[in-house]
């Protein structure tokens, strides 16, 4: 499988690339949003891990952008803000899950749930 992790900190994209390395032969990184929907047309990657906050576009902006053009794309929302209202934005968006960063362990999982 490929994935590919959006993150602006660099930590956090190592911690999910460990914690995924058994689950995944490819894995992409992006700095921002922005950088996602290329990657995404390039390497047809089977899930899309993003964070919310990144520079130029955030990760709700890519996940709309990457439904809208891909409505079959798999992503799940990583995020340091647990929060019901966020949950909310990422469900009526058609993320396939919403995660706290403080539950990264449970990645896998939530991968082989929705696989």
């Amino acid at each position: 499988m490929k994935l590919i992790i959006a993150d602006d900190n660099a930590k956090i994209r190592k911690l999910i690339r460990i914690l995924v390395r058994k689950s995944f032969e490819q894995i992409y990184e992006c700095l921002d949003g922005d950088e996602v929907v290329p990657c995404f047309k390039e390497n047809k990657p089977d899930w899309v891990f993003l964070d919310i906050q990144m520079g130029r576009m955030d990760g709700f902006s890519a996940a709309k952008s990457l439904i809208s053009q891909f409505p079959t794309a798999r992503i799940v929302i990583i995020s340091d803000f647990d929060d019901q209202d966020l949950r909310k934005v990422s469900e009526e968006i058609g993320v396939k899950y919403y995660l706290n960063k403080d539950e990264l362990f449970r990645i896998n999982t939530i991968i082989k749930q929705f696989n």
